[in-house]
């Protein structure tokens, strides 16, 4: 299979969960916290990826592959994968669960929709700042950035009125930075470390993250962990298990091999698939502007690539 074609699937496989993990999300915060889901769904997603990362070291060894041949990480290289993982899992997860709360979903997807930009106007500082003189964001990439961004919001159906909510605005502009930031971070470490363990690593500091965050929720209103049905444990398990420790392995994987730009740009994807999953399982329906947005939106992320 072409290099260019697994990291594609890679992505195609995270957007489709991520776009159905919204059902479980809604699901498990009836019984948990922001916060306390969060760390829940990391300390078991940690779980899982100990073995995985134990079985990835050692077929890196047999085949000598040159992720295993580097020097050990170093104290500044776990810096920087504790605050990717607490910038892209951590804070990410805290900020957006808390704007959405605040705000509509509508609105909220425009500010997702905004991190491919976000990530391309970063890239570009930093490549004019390290004297690149190519490969840098072309002007295909540009388009396809704005097309998508257009067409999340044509699908998520938001209008011009805006619900006023600062504060909401405020954390959906802090969760699209902090995914910058975790792109940014994460790309830097492919020369140090294969991309599991880097997953591993940035989820452990992830759960970490979380615990400040917890003890703030439990002093305000104490809840208990083991109350909630058996239905509700499953969701919990497929989003730390499949959401989680495999979604972040994939996209680390397609970071790796197609870059920040690219990569980001697949993020618009996700209220696409999350609505026409809701209008073939929910019989949800979908407008004629919704569908067009949806195919604004895939014509914006091939021009990206």
């Amino acid at each position: 299979m072409n290099i260019k074609v697994k990291p594609f699937i890679a992505l195609v496989a995270v957007v489709v969960i991520w776009g159905f993990s919204f059902l479980s999300t809604k699901r498990a915060l009836a019984s948990y916290s922001p916060s306390m889901l969060g760390l829940l769904r990391n300390a078991w997603a940690v779980v899982f990826l100990i073995p995985v990362k134990i079985w990835d070291e050692r077929r890196g060894r047999r085949r000598k592959h040159p992720a295993f041949q580097r020097k050990r990480l170093s104290a500044g290289n776990l810096l920087v994968l504790a605050l990717a993982g607490f910038s892209g899992i951590s804070l990410y997860f805290v900020f957006e669960n808390n704007g959405i709360a605040r705000i509509s979903v509508s609105e909220a997807a425009i500010f997702t929709a905004a991190i491919p930009v976000l990530v391309m106007l970063c890239e570009s500082v930093w490549l004019k700042l390290a004297g690149a003189h190519c490969g840098g964001i072309k002007r295909r990439q540009w388009a396809g950035a704005f097309i998508s961004i257009l067409g999340v919001v044509m699908v998520s159906g938001a209008g011009i009125a805006m619900s006023g909510d600062v504060l909401g605005y405020l954390f959906m502009t802090g969760a699209a930075c902090c995914w910058t930031a975790y792109c940014f971070l994460t790309r830097g470490l492919f020369n140090r470390a294969s991309y599991i363990k880097i997953v591993f690593w940035q989820t452990f500091f992830g759960f970490i993250g979380f615990i400040p965050f917890c003890i703030a929720e439990i002093c305000r209103a104490p809840v208990s962990l083991f109350t909630p049905p058996a239905v509700v444990w499953l969701h919990l398990l497929f989003l730390a298990v499949v959401c989680s420790a495999f979604c972040y392995v994939f996209y680390a994987y397609a970071l790796e091999e197609l870059g920040a730009a690219a990569s980001s740009l697949f993020i618009n994807l996700i209220p696409v698939v999350t609505i026409v999953a809701g209008f073939f399982l929910m019989d949800d329906r979908l407008s004629i502007p919704q569908w067009l947005g949806a195919g604004l939106t895939l014509i914006g992320v091939y021009m990206g690539l």
